[in-house]
């Protein structure tokens, strides 16, 4: 469906980004890249396009995802510029569990993606066993129909679960 979405628009901004989260949760990271890189050329101000594609192209063993993040300007009260702080070294993990999440989400929501991409950002660093409790936790906190779920269910297939599934991820 998200191929016959693009076939049908190729500058769709929306279906680029789709088809490039689906790739990612399918593991083909340098795919996901590409149409993630896409959908940020047609709609720079759509931040989400620029965080999948760093994550996809750290995944990949690429840098160049890190340029193109770097230009993102989020608004301080945005739910991506704690993510894209935290992504680009300005912010540790941790302080992100430190203070509420940004006001255009839910308690429920931010501990999702917080701790989905707190996961996130272990991946792309190589660390899959600090990545580990924080992407149980995001299974635990968010709905099972959400992307951040489905990623998260995807990458600890891919890495596999401690023995020990108790939770180690920071709680405020």
């Amino acid at each position: 469906a998200l191929d016959r979405a693009v076939a049908l628009d190729p500058d769709d901004p929306v279906a680029l980004l789709r088809r490039g989260q689906a790739k990612f949760l399918a593991g083909r990271m340098d795919a996901a890249a590409t149409d993630l890189y896409r959908a940020h050329e047609k709609a720079p101000d759509i931040p989400e396009a620029a965080i999948w594609h760093y994550l996809a192209t750290a995944r990949a063993g690429r840098s160049d995802g890190r340029v193109l993040l770097q230009r993102i300007e989020a608004p301080a009260d945005s739910w991506q510029a704690p993510i894209i702080g935290m992504l680009l070294g300005r912010r540790m993990p941790g302080s992100l569990y430190e203070a509420d999440g940004p006001a255009p989400l839910s308690p429920h929501r931010w501990a999702c993606d917080r701790a989905f991409f707190v996961g996130e950002h272990f991946l792309a660093e190589g660390q899959p066993d600090d990545a580990r409790p924080y992407l149980q936790d995001a299974e635990a906190a968010c709905g099972r129909e959400s992307l951040p779920y489905l990623a998260a269910a995807a990458d600890l297939a891919r890495i596999g679960t401690a023995t020990d599934s108790a939770s180690t991820a920071p709680t405020r």
